[in-house]
């Protein structure tokens, strides 16, 4: 199955991440998994980040968290 999140389903995704709920997969409706990203050091600025997952469907994606 494919992967990868459609725009409407990315836009989904970050809305609630933005809204601070807990998303459910937009694509299966399976409860994701939710990992913080630590920032990279060689990187000069510093973004907060959420790596989501279903572990049903296989989706992921790599949300900015609101400030």
């Amino acid at each position: 199955m494919n992967r990868a999140y459609s725009r409407d389903e990315e836009r989904a995704l970050r809305r609630a991440v933005t809204e601070g709920r807990d998303p459910d997969c937009p694509r299966c409706g399976a409860v994701m998994d939710r990992r913080e990203v630590p920032p990279r050091p060689d990187v000069a600025y510093v973004r907060k980040r959420r790596w989501l997952r279903c572990a049903r469907c296989g989706g992921s994606l790599v949300v900015d968290l609101p400030r």
